[in-house]
């Protein structure tokens, strides 16, 4: 999995930083089917956005609630990094994933839509207007 995720490059990483990174794109790994599929049905029908998934609660099935918010929405919360990742990827190969963590923190993903090896369809560039 390739990934650019949205951070300050000007700052040394703290080692909890880098194993929380780690985790992240663990579970992204583990869940990329269904983010892709999600990704890829709403991109069609809205255009550019990204998978949010509040990783603070845990429904009654185990899971943590997602949802694909567009450009426009997600722009309103005024993240220049989150914004330049929803600008910056290729929706035919590539997804954004945003992770809303404790204490108001968020963590950003740009990765490819499916893992080496899968055989995932992908995701098709919308016909707007």
């Amino acid at each position: 999995m390739t990934l650019e995720q949205a951070s300050y490059r000007d700052q040394p990483i703290p080692d909890w930083v880098q194993r929380e990174r780690w985790a992240d794109l663990a579970w992204i790994a583990d869940n990329l089917p269904a983010f892709n599929s999600a990704a890829s049905i709403a991109y069609e029908a809205l255009g550019r956005g990204a998978v949010v998934v509040e990783t603070t609660y845990l429904a009654q099935d185990g899971g943590h609630p997602a949802a694909y918010l567009t450009q426009d929405q997600i722009a309103r919360y005024e993240d220049v990094e989150i914004n330049r990742l929803i600008a910056g990827y290729a929706p035919e190969e590539e997804l954004v994933v945003v992770l809303l963590k404790e204490a108001q923190r968020t963590s950003a993903y740009r990765v490819r839509n499916c893992l080496p090896g899968a055989d995932l369809p992908p995701i098709r560039p919308a016909h707007r207007k």
